[in-house]
C-alpha cells in the first residue's frame, strides 16, 4: 500500500467519521506519518500499518458494528512505540482518543481507545477488539520468510536499547506464551483469522523455539 493510497484512505475514513476540515485531516495524517517514520522503528512503522489495513480489508462486511472505529484504531495502535516503555498501548490509545475526542462523539472515541488498549495483552473483549488483536498477531502466522524478517526487525528495535542477553530472555518468554496459546488453539480470537493463520503460526513458533 503506497503513501498516496494511505493518504486517500485516511482522509476518507476521517470524513466518514465526521472530520470535514481538509487542513485538519492533512495535519493529522502528516503527524501520523512522522511518528511512524521514527528511525528506530524497524518493524512498528507505516509498513506494519499498511499490512494491518490489508488484513482489515479481508473482514466481511457486518462482522463488527464498529468498522470505522476499528480502522481508526489500526492507524493509531502503535503511534507510540518506545522499546523501553511498558505503556505504549495506553499512550497510543490516549493519543487516538485525544484526536477523536476533538472531533467525534464520546462513544466513538471511547470505542477506539478500548480497541487499542486490547492489544496490550491481546485479550480482545469485543468483536472489534478481537479483530484488532488477531490482525496484530497475524504476523506470527506469516509465511516463513516474512516471519524471519519480522523477527529480525523486532531484534533490531529492541537491541538498540537492551543488551542482547536481556532481549533474548524477554523475547523467549513472550514467544513461549504465544506458542502455548497456539498449542491450545487460542492464539486467534476469531474463526476468520484462525483459519488463515493458526497452523502456520504453530509451525513458525515451533521452529523458532525448538
Amino acid at each position: 500500500m503506497m503513501f498516496r493510497e494511505l493518504n486517500e484512505r485516511y482522509y476518507a475514513l476521517l470524513e466518514r467519521l465526521g472530520v470535514k476540515d481538509q487542513d485538519l485531516r492533512a495535519e493529522y495524517f502528516y503527524d501520523l506519518i512522522d511518528k511512524y517514520s521514527q528511525p528506530y522503528r524497524a518493524y512498528h512503522n507505516i509498513s506494519h500499518i499498511a499490512r494491518c489495513l490489508s488484513l482489515f480489508d479481508l473482514i466481511p462486511e457486518g462482522t463488527t458494528r464498529y468498522p470505522d472505529e476499528l480502522e481508526f484504531a489500526i492507524f493509531y495502535h502503535d503511534i507510540f512505540h518506545f522499546p523501553w516503555s511498558g505503556k505504549n498501548e495506553e499512550l497510543s490509545a490516549e493519543y487516538a482518543e485525544w484526536i477523536a475526542a476533538y472531533n467525534l462523539n464520546i462513544q466513538t472515541y471511547s470505542t477506539i481507545g478500548y480497541i487499542i488498549n486490547s492489544t496490550k495483552k491481546h485479550g480482545g473483549g469485543s468483536m472489534a477488539a478481537d479483530l484488532m488483536c488477531d490482525i496484530d498477531l497475524s504476523i506470527l502466522g506469516a509465511p516463513p520468510d516474512e516471519f524471519a524478517i519480522y523477527n529480525q526487525q523486532i531484534k533490531e528495535e529492541y537491541t538498540e536499547v537492551f543488551p542482547i542477553t536481556l532481549y533474548r530472555a524477554e523475547r523467549l518468554e513472550v514467544m513461549n506464551k504465544f506458542y502455548n496459546r497456539t498449542i491450545r488453539g487460542g492464539l486467534f480470537k476469531t474463526i476468520l483469522f484462525a483459519d488463515m493463520f493458526q497452523e502456520q503460526a504453530k509451525e513458525n513458533l515451533t521452529k523458532l523455539l525448538y
